[in-house]
C-alpha cells in the first residue's frame, strides 16, 4: 500500500496493531483518530435529550439511543454476507468486512465503494452481466460496453 506521508502509514498501522492513541479524559475510551474523539466528546458536553425507557441512560442523538436499544434487545440487524456473523451497528460490520476481505485500495473512495458493494448498498445492477454499481453514472458508462455505444463530446452522464 502506498501512503502520502509517514503519518498516514502510522495511522494505517494502528488498524493492525490495535493502537488507539487518542483517549477521552472523562471516560478513558480510546480512538485511532483525533476526529473520532472530538465527536465522542459530544456525549459528555451536549444536552442529552433522548432517554432510554428501560434504564437511566440518556443520549445526545436519536441514533445513539437506537443503537443502545439494539444492544439491550440483542438485535443484530447487520449481517455479514461472507459468514454467519451479525452486528448491532453498521460500523462494526464494515470493520469486520474490511478485515475479512483482505483487499488493498489506493484511495479511501475506492474502499468505500467496495464496502458498499460488500454490505449490499449497491443500487444499480447490470442486466447483461453480474456487475453492481453504487452510482448511476458508472452504471450507464458500463452499459455502453454491452451496447457498443461510444460517448460523444456533448453526451453527459
Amino acid at each position: 500500500m502506498i501512503f502520502k506521508d509517514k503519518g498516514d502509514r502510522t495511522k494505517h498501522m494502528w488498524i493492525h496493531t490495535g493502537d488507539k492513541p487518542y483517549q477521552c479524559n472523562q471516560c478513558n475510551k480510546a480512538f485511532t483518530e483525533n476526529g473520532n474523539i472530538v465527536r465522542h466528546m459530544m456525549i459528555h458536553i451536549a444536552e442529552k435529550q433522548y432517554e432510554c425507557s428501560q434504564c437511566d441512560k440518556d443520549f445526545v442523538k436519536k441514533s445513539y439511543l437506537a443503537n443502545h436499544m439494539r444492544t439491550r434487545t440483542g438485535e443484530k440487524s447487520y449481517q455479514c454476507s461472507q459468514c454467519d456473523k451479525a452486528f448491532t451497528e453498521i460500523g462494526n460490520l464494515v470493520r469486520h468486512m474490511v478485515i475479512k476481505c483482505n483487499k488493498a485500495f489506493k484511495c479511501l473512495s475506492q474502499l468505500k465503494i467496495h464496502m458498499k458493494m460488500l454490505i449490499g448498498e449497491t443500487s444499480y445492477q447490470c442486466g447483461q452481466c453480474i456487475k453492481y454499481f453504487t452510482n448511476k453514472g458508472n452504471h450507464i458508462r458500463h452499459m455502453r460496453i454491452h451496447t457498443e455505444e461510444r460517448p460523444t463530446a456533448v453526451q453527459s452522464v
